[in-house]
């Protein structure tokens, strides 16, 4: 919700993207749903807690190699600094 309430005070443009495939490191097809599109930075958001970071960073590294797209992914200490990332 923070991040979503500070790209609408700044008037950043930003759409819920739809999901993305990829295969696992298993070779089983699954889905990637990230909270926030960004258009004009073409750039993926997903704020997550630490313990999510760590067990997703495959996933999200799976996603951007083969679907070639850059997702940031926003810790609790981001979500304080939202301007020094996003302008």
């Amino acid at each position: 919700k923070k991040v979503a309430e500070y790209l609408d005070c700044h008037s950043i443009s930003w759409m819920r993207p739809a999901a993305f495939n990829y295969l696992d490191n298993a070779g089983v097809q699954r889905k990637y749903y990230p909270d926030f599109f960004i258009p004009k930075l073409n750039l993926y958001l997903d704020p997550k807690n630490s313990y999510l970071i760590k067990t997703d960073s495959s996933k999200i590294s799976f996603v951007e190699q083969q679907n070639n797209v850059r997702i940031r992914i926003l810790n609790y200490f981001d979500l304080q600094k939202l301007d020094s990332i996003l302008i």
